[in-house]
């Protein structure tokens, strides 16, 4: 997919000035404005048409406020990416970009230092008893909605103790070039869904969802589970000169016979 970037950029800057000049304010601001104007006084209702127009002005005041803090954010991330030797294509708020990721059905990912992402187990619920092969095929007949199953909103769940391993299409060099010179940045990507695959199968991906999230804590720690981790990890014990004495621990030592019986 193809998306004139600077297009987008230019037509946000006009649409940005123009509202800053003459703010534009939603339908249900102006509802709003207009019910703090409504009063009941001595038991008439009245309309106060100062207290709706202060509502107004503040709304108004909040819009330009916010158009002043993107200004100067832009500002901020020209330095920084000029500094890095990055011509952005464009710069847009966020919430506009959002937005238009959202309506060209583009997925906006953020995988870690590891190229993981998070993504949502709510959305294998109903995943729970169906085959690995039933599962492939279902991912392989309709991608995009195994992916909206995994990001709802259109976006990675960060925070999200289920991941899986993101794999995205070689880039050409120059773009190869951008990502060397940014590499210090945090970075996201926004993607359509064929663009978009992970190292690990779709049945391992709904499978994953369902794991007890301590069990797959312990699991992305190399144990085979949470309570394989309690056997190991840890103990603790207190020193005095050559003594140890052990004052608690969170399972069985593994092999705590063979040591008493060695010494």
């Amino acid at each position: 997919m193809q998306t004139n970037l600077a297009y987008i950029g230019d037509a946000l800057d006009r649409a940005i000035e123009a509202d800053h000049a003459s703010p534009k304010i939603p339908k249900s601001d102006r509802e709003a404005a207009e019910k703090k104007g409504r009063k009941v006084i001595g038991g008439f209702r009245v309309r106060d048409e100062g207290a709706e127009r202060k509502a107004l002005d503040d709304i108004i005041a909040k819009r330009r406020a916010a158009i002043e803090q993107f200004r100067g954010d832009r500002t901020k991330l020209r330095e920084k990416l000029s500094g890095l030797g990055i011509t952005p294509l464009t710069i847009c708020p966020v919430s506009a970009w959002f937005a238009i990721c959202k309506d060209a059905g583009l997925f906006v990912l953020a995988p870690d230092a590891q190229a993981r992402v998070g993504y949502s187990p709510a959305g294998f619920k109903d995943y729970v008893g169906v085959s690995d092969s039933g599962i492939e095929k279902q991912a392989k007949a309709d991608w995009p909605a195994f992916l909206r199953r995994m990001f709802p909103e259109g976006r990675c769940l960060p925070t999200s103790s289920a991941k899986a391993t993101l794999i995205l299409p070689d880039p050409p060099a120059d773009v190869s070039s951008v990502l060397c010179k940014a590499q210090s940045l945090s970075l996201k990507v926004a993607a359509v869904a064929e663009a978009v695959n992970f190292a690990e199968k779709p049945s391992e991906i709904a499978k994953t969802a369902n794991v007890n999230p301590k069990d797959l804590w312990a699991q992305q720690q190399g144990y085979a589970d949470y309570a394989d981790w309690l056997k190991r990890d840890p103990i603790i014990f207190t020193e005095q000169d050559t003594a140890v004495a052990v004052i608690a621990q969170f399972g069985d030592f593994p092999i705590e016979k063979e040591v008493v019986q060695s010494q």
